[in-house]
């Protein structure tokens, strides 16, 4: 399916202190860029770096490392100004931690029968004089959500 561009957002001290030679993991590559965050890059900085292991999956300063790993796809014709991105990340639940790859510059919000509705904290035009105009947060809610939101 021809390659990917993987790379280190520079700068990045501990990138090459914690996980060794970069150039294994960067350059143009055939990889699927969900396993490379989690494989190559989570679970080797876990793995191969004592300092990493020592931080651990849930700090700053270890997402922060794992943040500068991208991946970027042309798309369409040889040399197109439009380009698919990734960052790597660290997704944590109440058992462990995952690397994870997530497109860069995505819209958030909840896709309700083929509408978006965009999160608030977007602050978009007409959001709140409209969208939120007459929602009322549920009795025990801390704040307002898109759930709130009649149809």
């Amino acid at each position: 399916p021809g390659c990917r561009w993987f790379e280190v957002r520079e700068p990045c001290e501990r990138c090459e202190a914690w996980h060794g030679d970069l150039k294994n993991v960067t350059g143009c590559r055939d990889w699927n860029p969900y396993n490379y965050c989690r494989d190559q890059i989570v679970f080797d900085l876990l793995n191969k770096s004592q300092a990493a292991n020592a931080s651990g999956p849930r700090s700053a300063e270890f997402v922060d490392v794992v943040q500068h790993f991208q991946i970027t796809q042309g798309r369409g014709s040889v040399g197109g100004p439009w380009q698919k991105g990734w960052s790597c990340d660290v997704w944590c639940d109440s058992v462990g931690c995952e690397g994870q790859a997530r497109v860069n510059n995505t819209l958030k919000g909840l896709n309700y029968g083929g509408r978006l509705v965009p999160e608030k904290y977007l602050g978009l035009n007409g959001t709140d004089e409209y969208l939120f105009q007459e929602a009322g947060k549920f009795v025990d809610a801390r704040e307002l959500s898109l759930c709130d939101i009649s149809a």
